[in-house]
């Protein structure tokens, strides 16, 4: 992901890159690569999810759906999983402490309490 920041800068546009689906610890690595990239502003764009956590029925019955697809392209059956999206507590925590420029959510808005260490931290917020 840093090289499209690194792209994005050498023409004149603004980088912005995903984190959404990315471990607090992988968001600090994107940046630190990018910024090892350019000193101009960038963005990181988190997903305001809750926490999914499906119980065993609703997880046996979406692989029961999946596997025969996935058979047909010689993959292997799915498996339940420990974790079914990144913490987005976590991950908002982390782009305040790196001081990321910019970021944007999707799917959701940021909860009232959160703007304040955010406006300290970074410089920009937008709601995609």
């Amino acid at each position: 992901m840093a090289r499209v920041g690194s792209d994005s800068h050498r023409h004149r546009s603004f980088s912005h890159t995903s984190g959404a689906a990315l471990a607090p610890e992988k968001i600090a690595s994107e940046v630190a690569a990018i910024r090892a990239l350019t000193d101009k502003p960038f963005g990181v764009n988190l997903f305001v999810l809750d926490p999914a956590q499906p119980d065993e029925a609703t997880v046996r019955r979406a692989l029961e759906a999946i596997d025969p697809v996935a058979a047909q392209h010689g993959l292997p059956p799915g498996e339940s999983l420990a974790r079914y999206a990144p913490d987005f507590r976590a991950q908002l925590d982390r782009v305040i402490e790196l001081r990321v420029p910019v970021v944007s959510f999707t799917f959701g808005l940021l909860p009232k309490a959160d703007p304040r260490p955010m406006s300290r931290a970074c410089t920009r917020r937008a709601a995609t």
